[in-house]
């Protein structure tokens, strides 16, 4: 929670990078990771037979500010109750 909240001081050492260029390649890198990570989020949807993991999907739902907003699916669960008869699917989103 810590992470979500203030900046964070992240130090990388890779003893491979012999140039300015591959230092600033490798931080863009890292950055690149950082930023799908920060904007993740779950939603909770009815099955999708098609729904594949790093799909881009779209959305929209006034009731929380959401328009046409896009992210990637980073993670795919399948649920079921058997007491109530009810699939359901959980997709972990990130950044585009």
């Amino acid at each position: 929670e810590v992470e979500r909240l203030y900046d964070r001081l992240k130090r990388l050492e890779d003893r491979n990078i012999g140039s300015i260029s591959q230092a600033e390649q490798r931080a863009a890198a890292y950055l690149r990771h950082a930023e799908i990570e920060a904007s993740s989020g779950t939603i909770r949807i009815p099955p999708n037979c098609g729904q594949q993991l790093y799909d881009v999907i779209e959305l929209s739902d006034a009731r929380v500010g959401l328009n046409s907003e896009k992210r990637r699916v980073l993670g795919l669960t399948l649920l079921y109750s058997p007491l109530r008869g009810e699939y359901e699917a959980r997709l972990l989103l990130g950044a585009v």
